[in-house]
């Protein structure tokens, strides 16, 4: 990192307050951040307010604010969140940047505030990237670079629902016949073989083989059973709920507070356990450890946002974040061999107790979507109207994951969600199936849904780059507001390399030189071969370059997960 780049530093610990920023008048970069996967709106996450006299620009976890032009750029930022979320929202007023406003609405009178850290330096990205170091050494994270790619096969993207034993046969013996190009460590059954949401050790009737045999069919296939779990909700039709209803966070009539989920009946309600009791997390606790005892050594937790509801628990001093953590930690305890994926989780919440985390919404078999995968199909209004921002897409998913760049490996593995190589059940083209297995490629993590038996060779050999290949210590080449991330680089194999996505509607160059790499490069993905001087890259297609010759490999410092 050049001088320019080293950035100052100073710690605050606060509740609620408002921290002045000094910086030029025309200061109007913006790079804010979501705790969680769920968009917010459909704008990029670096945006210019330079339009803008009067405004307020949220936040979650950090912002950076900056001025492009002076390369001044301050970084505000949670470093904990134990007992609360940090909300943060950047002032504009009287067209420039005035200051912050910090929020944690779960600190009470008394209890300790999460800590604020306030970092100044010349490049947005190292800014984040110090930030994120930062927060790992304050959770006392170990840091250590993953071996490999983290390869497997999860069955919701293909069947959703609909995915009983005679399918699971058929997958399971299909992998094990692709193993040579198809290389899958986990496979993971996904929503679907419970009975109701909360009764997840009994099966539906779809789901005619014991969960032991399924697990002991994965192993004999060489590779580690994996099993989809929503640990802290259970719907208004399962056992659990019906027959423990004190077990739940109750709203202020003293009931169970209820989500609306997106399963159809009768598990459409949600009631969240109250981690805050002994016997809930007992019973969480004996869940994963039948699981695991019957082989399962991967986990997906999925709905862990929505497990923090703001109702009344058992223990009247415990806030909805602290609950969770104390759920959260009774699984990590009752199976601490196995490789745990957080999915829709809390971000900075979840450091030190899962091994990956999904940093996107659902992935889907469209590029843009405005429904849901069972639902009939919607055609927008316009040409460009822009897709619903929480409805599953290729589109969605790829834009958020790449925004999670720098916590790659320095948090917990990053997820992207599962790489749609395939091309039946599609309308994704062969350049946005390469947009997908280039995700894969940054994150290092390679899960699928495609059904191999069914794929041509082509994608199945997509599927494999995505599967072998890494980019790593990668980092964004372009800072523009307005956009997202398009252009890695980093190293493959200790060799220069770019990873290029090109989202827009037309085709684009890209020099060589502009990427750091020589004049001739060699092309992975298509593959082209070698490529001189300039790329020219389709509309919504994807490019993986690296140089001929070797480079001294840059050291890094990354963060060791559970290797299942």
């Amino acid at each position: 990192m050049c001088a320019s780049h080293c950035p100052t530093i100073q710690h605050r610990i606060i509740t609620e307050t408002f921290l002045p920023l000094d910086l030029p008048p025309a200061a109007a970069f913006f790079h804010r951040n979501l705790n969680g996967v769920t968009p917010s709106d459909y704008g990029p996450v670096t945006l210019s307010a330079q339009c803008t006299f009067d405004g307020d620009f949220c936040s979650q976890d950090f912002l950076v604010a900056g001025d492009v032009a002076s390369g001044r750029y301050i970084l505000v930022g949670a470093l904990t969140a134990e007992r609360s979320l940090s909300y943060l929202v950047l002032e504009r007023r009287q067209g420039r940047f005035t200051g912050v406003r910090v929020r944690q609405p779960d600190i009470g009178d008394g209890a300790d505030p999460e800590e604020i850290v306030v970092i100044e330096g010349g490049d947005w990205r190292y800014l984040v990237l110090d930030y994120a170091a930062r927060v790992a050494a304050r959770a006392g994270i170990q840091t250590s670079e993953p071996r490999e790619n983290l390869t497997g096969y999860c069955s919701w993207y293909y069947y959703y629902g609909d995915f009983g034993t005679g399918e699971f046969r058929d997958v399971v013996a299909t992998l094990n016949l692709h193993r040579e190009a198809f290389p899958c460590r986990i496979v993971q059954i996904d929503d679907g073989y419970q009975a109701h949401h909360g009764d997840w050790l009994t099966c539906h009737e779809r789901w005619q083989m014991p969960l032991e045999e399924s697990a002991a069919l994965v192993r004999e296939a060489g590779c580690i059973p994996g099993i989809w779990v929503m640990p802290f909700l259970a719907s208004t039709a399962s056992e659990v709920f019906l027959q423990n209803p004190d077990w739940f966070v109750k709203g202020e009539d003293g009931t169970p507070y209820l989500l609306k989920g997106w399963s159809p009946p009768p598990d459409e309600l949600w009631a969240c356990l109250d981690t805050t009791r002994d016997d809930v997390c007992a019973h969480i606790a004996g869940v994963f450890k039948a699981f695991f005892d019957m082989g399962y050594g991967y986990f997906k937790l999925d709905g862990t946002g929505m497990s923090l509801p703001a109702g009344r628990r058992s223990d009247p001093l415990a806030t909805p974040l602290s609950a969770y953590r104390k759920g959260m930690r009774a699984i990590r305890r009752a199976v601490p061999e196995a490789h745990i994926l957080g999915c829709g989780t809390p971000f900075l919440a979840t450091l030190g107790l899962v091994d990956s985390v999904r940093v996107s919404p659902d992935t889907g078999s469209k590029w843009q979507a405005w429904e849901l995968p069972n639902e009939a199909a919607a055609a927008p209004q316009a040409v460009n109207e822009p897709c619903n921002f929480g409805v599953p897409c290729l589109r969605n998913a790829l834009h958020y994951s790449l925004a999670k760049w720098w916590m790659a490996d320095r948090w917990f593995r990053i997820d992207p969600d599962c790489v749609m190589a395939r091309d039946e059940r599609t309308s994704l083209t062969a350049g946005e199936a390469r947009m997908s297995a280039l995700a894969a490629i940054l994150a290092g993590t390679a899960m699928t849904s495609d059904h191999p038996g069914r794929m041509s060779a082509d994608r199945i050999a997509l599927f494999a780059r995505a599967a072998s290949l890494r980019l790593r210590n990668a980092r964004p080449l372009e800072s523009a507001p307005g956009n997202w991330p398009q252009c890695f680089l980093g190293t493959l194999d200790g060799r220069n390399a770019a990873a290029i996505f090109n989202d827009s509607e037309s085709t684009r160059s890209y020099t060589l030189a502009e990427l750091g790499l020589p004049r001739s490069a060699s092309e992975l993905l298509h593959p082209l071969g070698e490529v001189s001087e300039t790329l020219e890259l389709p509309a919504h297609d994807a490019a993986l370059l690296v140089e001929a010759v070797p480079s001294k490999p840059t050291p890094t410092t990354l963060k060791t997960c559970n290797e299942p």
